[in-house]
């Protein structure tokens, strides 16, 4: 049986993401509580394409959602899920899975954080068997790097805003890619 060069990729993200979920109850604070280190990311905005690798692909929206653990002050790790939606001629729709680790590089300013993330995209069109130029329905292996700040932080709430840059690869030498623009809400878990 033939698998997909996918199929790898998409088993490696999943045993990474079994892992990252395994693993924070072995990090519990003094008190044994984990979930005050929990907090939940909402990001919604405009999907953009880059360059003639992003050509099939016309600006539309963009989804993007994450649970993040926090290691420390500055760095938090998580799975991650994104949707972006192209209202070009085969309407080709984005669905992303994966893990993503969030870093604060300057402690001067701490509402910046630098993001890179991995994981796969479920990639659909809709005229998929008609149309010239069609690309075959699949789960793809991919990745980007996002830039976020917060603009305003409560206790629980943080507002702010990110930008990113994403690569999802097709075939040896062709890829989509995109930027996005957005805003977020980040919510932190209470204290129990």
């Amino acid at each position: 049986m033939k698998r997909s060069v996918g199929w790898r990729e998409g088993s490696m993200v999943a045993v990474l993401m079994a892992a990252m979920v395994a693993a924070p109850p072995c990090l519990a604070d003094e008190n044994g509580s984990i979930f005050q280190r929990w907090s939940a990311t909402l990001t919604g905005g405009a999907m953009f394409p880059a360059g003639k690798d992003g050509r099939i692909l016309d600006p539309g929206p963009h989804l993007t959602g994450s649970v993040d653990y926090e290691v420390d002050q500055t760095l938090f790790v998580g799975p991650y899920f994104s949707y972006e939606s192209s209202p070009d001629r085969l309407k080709t729709r984005l669905a992303g899975f994966g893990l993503h680790a969030r870093v604060n590089p300057n402690a001067d300013l701490p509402g910046l954080f630098v993001e890179g993330a991995l994981g796969g995209f479920r990639l659909t069109q809709r005229e998929q068997a008609t149309a010239s130029g069609a690309l075959e329905s699949g789960t793809r292996f991919g990745g980007g790097f996002v830039v976020s700040y917060g603009l305003r932080e409560s206790d629980r709430l943080t507002l702010g805003v990110e930008g990113s840059y994403h690569g999802v690869i097709l075939r040896r030498r062709a890829a989509i890619k995109f930027t996005t623009l957005g805003l977020f809400v980040r919510f932190r878990a209470p204290q129990f």
